[in-house]
């Protein structure tokens, strides 16, 4: 007997190309926006994670997907929205009820106009009290490969403070700093 899906979020890409949906325990889905046939890419859910939300940026170029997961296990993922790509996700994690809920509410995810901010909307575990994350530049990340030994400064930084990371570069395999997006 088939699982009747429990819908919680769906969203549409840019250019109408790909349907995303936030199907409840059952994970999320990326549908072809043509003829509604499965688009293979996305990642599972982690263990026990529920699929709560999912929303396409404006530009098309980024997918956040959210999720009410426990422990250290993301409850918020945002990677490239084209799944061809191979894009690792970016990963965040809610953990604490009593400072900003620990899993991201049903339809919660929203992007600004340009792109540059996700607004994420946590609730706790009773469903009862929610909380606006908003998350600047969500999708910044470059990737780069480095030769030799890394130093880290500060040596044991804390949440939130600056550190400074250096080596020898090899190569970058993303986009570099400063380059607009293809």
């Amino acid at each position: 007997m088939p699982t009747i899906p429990v819908a919680q979020d769906a969203s549409l890409s840019a250019d109408a190309s790909l349907v995303g949906l936030a199907d409840g325990a059952d994970g999320f889905r990326l549908l072809n926006g043509a003829d509604m046939s499965d688009a293979a890419g996305w990642s599972a859910p982690p263990a026990g994670a529920s699929a709560t939300a999912v929303a396409f940026s404006p530009d098309g170029s980024l997918v956040a997907r959210g999720m009410a997961a426990s422990g250290d296990d993301a409850d918020l993922l945002v990677q490239d929205a084209d799944p061809t790509h191979g894009d690792t996700p970016r990963s965040f994690v809610f953990q604490d009820d009593s400072d900003g809920g620990d899993r991201i509410a049903s339809r919660g995810l929203a992007w600004s106009s340009d792109a540059s901010k996700l607004f994420a909307v946590t609730g706790d575990s009773a469903g009862d009290a929610y909380w606006l994350h908003i998350i600047s530049n969500p999708g910044s990340r470059y990737h780069a490969a480095f030769q030799g030994p890394l130093t880290l400064r500060p040596g044991t930084p804390y949440a939130g403070q600056p550190v400074e990371l250096s080596g020898t570069r090899s190569r970058w395999t993303g986009r570099r700093p400063g380059l607009p997006r293809a």
